[in-house]
């Protein structure tokens, strides 16, 4: 069980700090963030660091821990009259927490004593379960959501594993619109091939019907221009891989301090593979017209082309 109240102030000394959030320490909350001192006892505190422990000081911030402060914040009564809850506790540990409204946090006695000696309703907020395997995940949360106390549903149970579902639902949103985009481009990029290979086969009249005349066989010019365009999409695949890995640092350098670090952009051996694959099956379709006008043509026209 636990219980969180919303905008509290801490004074240390003279100085008072905005809490957005005061909530009991539960065993989600990882003690690997704890920078500075231990997990609060009663009677104790454990404060954020950016938002509390660096404002009171830049440099010396691990210096709270030990320190007195107060914390008070407002709430209601069973009557509805507005009530305020403080007391004086004992700094006991920094947290670093990555939450955006920071992890200051005592222990469930502690603000269950707090409350109590405001007069006002100690009951639970909320209630942090653990699951022993990953598989019952989603069970136990169907089951925590369809959990019915006097006819009543008092509890709405979220996970990471949850979020996370939800999270690769608009990613794979996001990544079919952005193949459909991909599959446009790679029409157009076909056409413009196409069209290539057709001004450079008008343009080469003169070139074919030399080879013509000099025994080249029409496979022989077939072959010719179906080259050309396969380079054309080695080349292309090879500067869009290039590029993709720079886009690919550039992205992950960027939102590096937004993931701790994690490469939210990850290009693997098999997207390189496909797109090589994929552009020159492109190149080798778009150059079969070109290559069998060119092989077709009359080597006497083609020598008089000009």
């Amino acid at each position: 069980p636990g219980i969180s109240a919303t905008n509290a102030t801490i004074a240390i000394g003279q100085q008072k700090f905005a809490a957005p959030e005061l909530t009991t320490w539960t065993s989600s909350d990882p003690t690997r963030q704890l920078k500075a001192g231990h997990v609060a006892g009663d009677n104790q505190i454990v404060l954020d660091k950016s938002s509390i422990a660096q404002k009171w000081s830049a440099t010396d911030w691990r210096q709270l821990v030990g320190r007195s402060v107060t914390v008070s914040y407002q709430t209601f009564d069973q009557k509805g009259k507005p009530v305020t809850v403080t007391r004086a506790l004992t700094v006991a540990g920094i947290v670093d927490s990555t939450s955006e409204v920071g992890l200051n946090a005592v222990n469930y006695n502690t603000m269950q004593a707090m409350r109590s000696a405001a007069r006002v309703s100690t009951q639970p907020t909320f209630v942090t379960v653990r699951i022993k395997s990953r598989e019952q995940n989603q069970i136990v949360v169907n089951e925590i959501n369809h959990l019915s106390i006097n006819g009543k549903q008092p509890f709405a149970a979220t996970s990471i594993a949850a979020t996370l579902d939800s999270f690769n639902t608009y990613v794979n949103i996001a990544a079919k619109v952005l193949a459909a985009i991909a599959g446009i481009s790679l029409i157009v990029s076909a056409l413009m091939i196409i069209v290539t290979m057709f001004m450079s086969v008008s343009a080469r009249m003169r070139e074919i019907g030399i080879l013509r005349s000099l025994g080249e066989r029409r496979r022989d010019i077939r072959r010719l221009f179906t080259s050309e365009a396969l380079m054309l999409g080695i080349i292309s695949a090879t500067l869009a891989t290039g590029l993709s890995y720079l886009a690919e640092r550039g992205l992950n350098h960027a939102l590096a301090k937004l993931t701790g670090g994690y490469a939210l952009v990850q290009i693997q051996l098999s997207n390189v593979i496909a797109v090589f694959v994929i552009a020159i099956i492109i190149a080798w379709l778009a150059a079969i017209l070109p290559a069998r006008r060119a092989a077709r043509a009359n080597p006497i026209k083609a020598l008089a082309a000009e």
